[in-house]
C-alpha cells in the first residue's frame, strides 16, 4: 500500500486518484484489506466458540437467506425483455455490489470450511447436506451476479467454490485427516494429497457441469442472455476487450519501467 500510494502521488500528485485507490468502497485496497482482516478474526473467535459448529451452521444458513434476499429483491427489477437477463438501473455501477457478493460468500465458504473440519457424526450424508446448502448458497450468487452485470463476481464465485469444495472433500477423508494430525503429510508436495485434490477437482467439476445442465435443461433458462455470453453475440465482450489490449500494447507495457512501474 505504502508503494502504491508512493507512485502516485509522485506520478500523478493526484490525491483523489490515491482515495479511489485506497479507501473508496469501490475498489479500494486498503479498505478492503482492513475488511478481510477484521472479518477473519471475527469468523476465528467464532469458529473456536464453545458452541461448537452451531456458529458456523448458523453463518451458513444467514448467508443463504441474504443470498435469497437479494435474489428476489433483483428478481422484481429484471428488466421487461426477452433477450437479455438484466435489472434496470445499474448503469455500470456493477463492481462495487460484485464484489460484496465475492466477500459475502468468502465468509460463507469459511464457514463451511470449519464445519467440514470437524468429523462429521453422521458421515457422509450429513456433509452431503451442508454441502448441498453451500451450493445452493452459490447458485443464489451466481444467478445474482449476472442480473447485474458482473462477470468478476461470476468468476470468482466458481473458482472460491471449487477450491473449496476440494478442500472440504480431502477433510472428509480418513487417512487425509489421520495423517494430517500426526503431521506426516506435508501440504501442498504429498503426493497422496495431491492425487486426491486431482481427482476430486475433476469429480467436483465433472459433477457441477452435469446439475448445471439438468438445471438449465428444466428450469429451460437461455445461457445466451447473460452478461458473461454478450446477451446473445456469442461473446465476452469484457474479456475480449482485455485481449484486445494486450495484444495491442503488452509489448510496449513491459518496455516501459519495468522494475519500479509507474501509475
Amino acid at each position: 500500500m505504502s508503494w502504491v500510494s508512493l507512485r502516485v502521488v509522485v506520478d500523478l500528485g493526484d490525491m483523489e486518484h490515491l482515495k479511489q485507490l485506497t479507501i473508496v468502497t469501490t475498489g479500494g485496497m486498503l479498505l478492503f484489506f482492513l475488511v478481510g482482516s477484521f472479518a477473519r478474526q471475527a469468523l476465528d473467535k467464532l469458529s473456536q466458540a464453545t458452541l461448537g459448529r452451531l456458529y458456523p451452521k448458523l453463518l451458513l444458513l444467514f448467508f443463504v437467506l441474504v443470498s435469497l434476499a437479494v435474489f428476489i429483491s433483483f428478481k422484481s427489477r429484471l428488466l421487461d425483455r426477452p433477450d437479455i437477463f438484466y435489472i434496470e438501473g445499474v448503469e455500470g455501477g456493477y463492481q462495487r455490489p460484485g464484489n460484496f457478493l465475492i466477500m459475502l460468500f468468502i465468509m460463507a465458504s469459511f464457514a463451511y470450511l470449519a464445519l467440514a473440519a470437524h468429523p462429521f457424526t453422521k458421515g457422509f450424508s450429513r456433509f452431503t447436506i451442508w454441502l448441498g446448502i453451500y451450493t445452493l448458497g452459490l447458485v443464489l450468487a451466481l444467478i445474482s451476479s449476472q442480473m447485474i452485470g458482473s462477470n468478476s463476481a461470476t468468476a470468482n464465485l466458481l473458482a472460491i467454490y471449487m477450491m473449496t469444495s476440494v478442500i472440504s472433500l480431502l477433510a472428509l477423508s480418513k487417512r487425509i485427516r489421520r495423517r494430517f494430525n500426526q503431521g506426516s503429510l506435508s501440504l501442498p508436495l504429498s503426493k497422496f494429497a495431491l492425487k486426491r485434490i486431482f481427482f476430486y477437482s475433476c469429480g467436483t467439476l465433472f459433477v457441477a457441469l452435469f446439475l448445471a445442465i439438468i438445471a438449465i435443461q428444466v428450469t429451460g433458462f437461455e445461457l445466451s442472455k447473460t452478461r458473461a455470453f454478450g446477451f446473445g453475440s456469442g461473446s465476452n465482450t469484457s474479456v475480449n476487450s482485455r485481449f484486445d489490449i494486450l495484444l495491442e500494447t503488452g509489448s510496449a507495457q513491459l518496455g516501459h519501467a519495468p522494475f519500479f512501474g509507474v501509475t
